[in-house]
């Protein structure tokens, strides 16, 4: 394979803290950026978002896990991770497709298909403290307009959040 005519080596990276990586999302960024004032310059690089396909609450810990990177051929270190098992605002039920959507300010809105709830389930990450506050969710479980039957995937686009919807086509 080649990027730019430039010969490309593929190579495996650990995903240490996921069990059963299912969905992932890339949000680049610049390596190093303004952190706030009077605390110089910091190394906030970009971030790999992985969810993490839990079968039950027996399985328990959260199930998006954040990796950073400073470059394209640098390794992964495992930053922070968020969504417990649950049915409450800021948990997951067999989460599977995730988007990043960047905010400005090193902040992100990370939305992930969450196939178990029937819903979309978003939080706003903040790069510069890696962490990550739950805004709530989009839809519930049905056939009807605002409503999804196993979202499977989303992605995010100039228009709007795109959400594939396993059974309602």
């Amino acid at each position: 394979a080649s990027v730019s005519g430039q010969p490309y080596t593929w190579t495996s990276v650990p995903l240490a803290a996921n069990r059963f990586p299912f969905g992932v999302a890339v949000w680049s960024g610049d390596v190093r950026e303004r952190a706030g004032a009077g605390s110089g310059e910091t190394a906030t690089g970009g971030r790999l978002f992985v969810s993490d396909y839990a079968t039950s609450y027996r399985d328990g810990g959260p199930q998006v896990h954040v990796y950073a990177f400073d470059a394209p051929t640098d390794g992964l270190t495992h930053v922070t991770s968020f969504g417990e098992w649950g049915v409450g605002t800021g948990d997951l039920r067999l989460p599977r497709g995730i988007a990043v959507d960047p905010g400005g300010d090193h902040r992100a809105r990370v939305s992930v298909a969450d196939s178990g709830n029937g819903r979309v389930a978003r939080w706003t990450y903040d790069r510069a403290a890696d962490t990550a506050d739950a805004e709530g969710e989009l839809g519930t479980f049905g056939h009807a307009d605002g409503m999804f039957w196993n979202p499977s995937d989303v992605a995010v686009g100039e228009r709007g959040l795109y959400v594939a919807d396993e059974n309602n086509n």
